[in-house]
């Protein structure tokens, strides 16, 4: 990986808008956060309606957090608007039921994960393994990683493979290569006889990232950056609704997701973790790469395609689907474990997958359309001390090579950004076999 500059202040913000989509479903404040949680510790078991724990009432809950005005340039905005669900440039112009059905039935039938199990962060992961797409240990390895996620997403080997190498780098077993799609746990929820080298380069922040769509910055719940925290879900599921582009034609009332519309909730998420976390660090492959291109994933690879839709369209039943919501808004619970792949649902064609070049055109439109969520910086032991770095050389480094170019060589360590306190955040992490 190459080098990148030191921090320094950040120019160029472009001006203020009124922040509008092309419409919004209505909104209610003091239901944030009705989710079924308590006041218990991580990882209990599951009660009435789902899973306990402290996560929405206390330092990760949203609270009524109001997303800043973001900054935008007007005419990249337009381009980064009328992107379908397929990616930059709308490139899936044909559907063939056969090719793009996803089975779930048979061996792909879902079975919820058993105690001996792993599951991680990563709601498309689990759903995979959930259905056999990966192994249903949570343990996997290259070659299944990139089989596995074509067959269920129509992921591209160049990112599929990037992303089991630098996990099975980062805390896999490099022996036999393989690693557990619960992350980095060493002594937690990898069984050690299976990666016996499990963990040993890791820190926050080499893989996972600050700023996720769902899941709390690990440093302020005691290492756990795996479970839901429903009220910033639920910000999501009611505040970044599309109405009037859903598969049906003319249907003003098939509301969904679009790329443009999490590219503004990953500028608010991000904003967030400024405000809210002492140490939240963005370093060039976690935080300027992975934690935006972790949004555009929902759009590309849960999007569910059809002969009306080609590009495919991501509904809130099927967001809900995968990341193991259950209920109806506002009292709305995460059920640990049941992520699904919805029945009868239809995965981008395997003429277009999602690839390394597909990727960067959808993050140099983001970062064209919206400057503020090209995060590379941190604060500085406070918040309130944030300072954004001189993002250029990891702008020219994404264009150039991607993802792939920013995956370090075997025995590398993930680059930090100097003077970040954020780097020495390790967290053991809590045990996540279900």
């Amino acid at each position: 990986m190459k080098s990148f500059v030191a921090l320094v202040a950040f120019a160029g913000h472009v001006t203020a808008y009124p922040f509008v989509l092309e419409e919004l479903v209505g909104r209610d404040d003091s239901s944030y956060g009705r989710g079924t949680y308590g006041s218990g510790c991580g990882n209990q078991g599951p009660g009435s309606g789902g899973y306990t724990w402290p996560g929405d009432n206390g330092a990760c809950g949203w609270n009524g957090y109001k997303c800043p005005t973001p900054k935008y340039n007007s005419s990249a905005q337009a381009i980064s608007q009328k992107r379908g669900n397929c990616g930059a440039g709308n490139p899936c112009t044909t559907f063939d039921p056969k090719d793009q059905l996803v089975s779930t039935s048979g061996d792909y039938a879902f079975k919820a994960p058993t105690s001996n199990q792993i599951r991680g962060p990563c709601p498309g992961l689990n759903a995979a393994a959930n259905h056999g797409y990966l192994s249903r240990s949570g343990v996997t390895n290259n070659q299944e990683t990139v089989a596995g996620l074509f067959a269920a997403y129509g992921m591209g080997a160049d990112i599929a493979g990037a992303l089991a190498q630098l996990s099975i780098e980062q805390f896999g077993d490099p022996v036999t290569q393989q690693w557990s799609i619960g992350g980095p746990v060493p002594n937690g929820g990898v069984p050690q006889n299976v990666l016996t080298n499990v963990g040993i380069s890791y820190s926050h922040n080499n893989y996972e990232s600050d700023a996720s769509q769902t899941r709390c910055d690990a440093a302020l719940l005691r290492g756990d950056a795996h479970s839901v925290i429903v009220s910033r879900f639920t910000e999501t599921y009611v505040n970044r609704l599309v109405i009037g582009r859903g598969a049906t034609p003319g249907n003003k009332r098939d509301a969904g997701y679009t790329l443009d519309s999490f590219a503004q909730d990953y500028t608010c998420k991000s904003q967030w973790s400024i405000d809210k976390n002492p140490v939240y660090v963005s370093n060039p492959l976690a935080g300027f790469v992975v934690a935006p291109a972790a949004f555009n994933f929902i759009i590309n690879f849960m999007s569910n395609h059809s002969a009306e839709n080609t590009q495919g369209w991501l509904s809130p039943s099927v967001y809900k689907s995968f990341f193991a919501i259950q209920g109806e808004y506002p009292n709305l619970r995460w059920v640990k474990g049941q992520e699904r792949i919805p029945n009868n649902w239809y995965r981008r064609p395997s003429l277009t997958p999602y690839n390394n070049a597909l990727l960067v055109a959808d993050l140099l439109t983001q970062y064209a359309a919206y400057p503020e969520s090209a995060r590379l910086g941190c604060n500085n032991g406070r918040t309130g001390t944030y300072t954004q770095g001189n993002a250029a050389s990891a702008l020219s480094e994404l264009t150039t090579g991607g993802l792939v170019s920013f995956i370090p060589a075997v025995g590398t360590p993930v680059t930090q950004l100097s003077g970040c306190p954020g780097n020495l955040y390790a967290p053991k992490g809590q045990d996540q076999p279900y």
